[in-house]
């Protein structure tokens, strides 16, 4: 069922959701400028479910900016050429025009080599055209392959 909207809150929702789409462009661009100005000061990354690989609660603003660095320099090498792609994106509405939801497929190739190819749903929290969280919940099997069975 679609919510009847008016036109003032479909356009918060549109400018939430183009919010989060420049976030997931940002992260598959690798650019860290245009990461950072999209994130409020006290953002926070929240990656529930993982195992240790990763911290859980990545924050704020600026430690989430530093770990988005340390992980693209770290999936890059040194000398190796990174790609991220962020695909087929579908937004879901909410009951709060603040909060979006975003399905998406992800996949990371160092020199042309796919080494990791995931799902995605991730709640993006808007505030003042910044946003304030990105929790982003992954697919366990691919991480359990990737990074467990070797």
């Amino acid at each position: 069922m679609k919510l009847a909207l008016t036109p003032d809150v479909q356009a918060r929702i549109d400018a939430n959701v183009a919010v989060a789409m420049r976030h997931l462009d940002a992260i598959e661009m690798q650019d860290i400028r245009a990461y950072a100005a999209n994130l409020a000061q006290d953002f926070y990354q929240e990656i529930p479910f993982v195992d240790g690989t990763q911290p859980g609660r990545i924050g704020p603003r600026e430690q989430a900016i530093a770990f988005a660095q340390h992980i693209w320099q770290q999936l890059g090498g040194t000398g190796s050429s990174l790609h991220v792609r962020m695909f087929d994106r579908t937004v879901h509405q909410t009951g709060d025009p603040d909060i979006i939801i975003v399905e998406y497929r992800g996949d990371v190739h160092v020199d042309d080599n796919l080494v990791y190819a995931n799902q995605y749903i991730a709640l993006f929290h808007v505030r003042d055209g910044k946003l304030t969280l990105f929790r982003e919940y992954t697919n366990p099997i691919p991480v359990a392959e990737k990074y467990h069975n070797h």
